[in-house]
């Protein structure tokens, strides 16, 4: 059985080639959310586990990424 999206604990923002996480997201809806929020229109990726690659929500295919950390405390 093949994981879909609507599983994925990791969510994040494509910008370029750089990956934003969204660690406090619960799903899709809250991605898009801050998707629609960021002016660059990131598109919304998600993984299953850290060491899974990222996929594009929207096409289901492996985004070439770079990870950007946040250091800002939550």
């Amino acid at each position: 059985m093949t994981k879909g999206p609507a599983y994925a604990p990791h969510w994040g923002l494509l910008v370029g080639e750089t990956v934003h996480p969204l660690p406090k997201a619960r799903g899709a809806g809250d991605a898009f959310a801050a998707a629609t929020k960021d002016p660059r229109g990131p598109e919304v990726v998600y993984r299953h586990d850290t060491a899974d690659p990222w996929l594009t929500f929207s096409r289901d295919e492996e985004a070439p990424t770079q990870l950007e950390f946040d250091w800002t405390t939550a």
